[in-house]
């Protein structure tokens, strides 16, 4: 969201986001963070 304010040109924000996804795989994880759950045990 927002990456044409962040980057201030939309043809360059539009390239770049391009290029990061282009290549890219989503992968949807089930399960709780494991970041809490190391925060919540004091690791």
């Amino acid at each position: 969201e927002n990456w044409h304010d962040h980057i201030g040109d939309p043809t360059i924000a539009d390239a770049i986001l391009d290029r990061l996804i282009h290549n890219g795989h989503r992968i949807q994880l089930k399960g709780g963070s494991m970041r809490k759950k190391q925060k919540l045990d004091g690791n």
